[in-house]
């Protein structure tokens, strides 16, 4: 007899959906409505808040880096090198705090609902936008949507909605 229970399995089963806007509330910064300079590049950094007074990382992220947009670039690498996509090691980064830093521009409605649902904190001189940025379609690469899915406990196709959603 299979000591297997499908009661067991589905407690642990991510949720379906992710709430969006509940997460672009959670990035918690002044939100404006402007949608940038039109231009299709910008540059951002990621760095986290040390442990020890020798500890120091700063992640950078460049926008047509292969990784979307500068946030999510700097994040990608944030999430692989510093954390090797452990869901445990992120979690202790994040109870000492994450912060992201994007002055050129405002952080796109979709940059925001991602880092504002990782409780990633925006430091000084960034803000959020109520509007997408450029031209370009936006995504999550695969490497962060399987990140933020188990993170976040939703299934990570539900994560591909993102990329047309819209804050109301």
């Amino acid at each position: 007899m299979s000591s297997y229970s499908f009661r067991s399995r589905a407690k642990s089963a991510p949720a379906s959906t992710a709430d969006f806007n509940q997460w672009w509330e959670n990035f918690a910064v002044e939100k404006i409505s402007t949608v940038g300079d039109g231009e299709e590049s910008c540059s951002a950094f990621l760095e986290y808040i040390p442990r020890t007074r020798w500890e120091k990382s700063v992640f950078f992220g460049a926008t047509g880096s292969g990784y979307g947009h500068a946030e999510m670039h700097a994040l990608h690498q944030f999430v692989k090198l510093q954390c090797n996509y452990d869901i445990e090691t992120f979690r202790a980064y994040a109870e000492q705090g994450i912060v992201v830093t994007c002055n050129e521009k405002p952080c796109c409605v979709r940059c925001a609902c991602v880092l504002g649902a990782l409780g990633i904190r925006a430091g000084e001189m960034t803000y959020k936008s109520t509007k997408g940025m450029g031209s370009t379609e936006w995504s999550l690469n695969y490497e962060l949507r399987e990140f933020v899915g188990k993170y976040k406990e939703v299934t990570p196709i539900s994560l591909q909605d993102l990329g047309v959603w819209t804050y109301r």
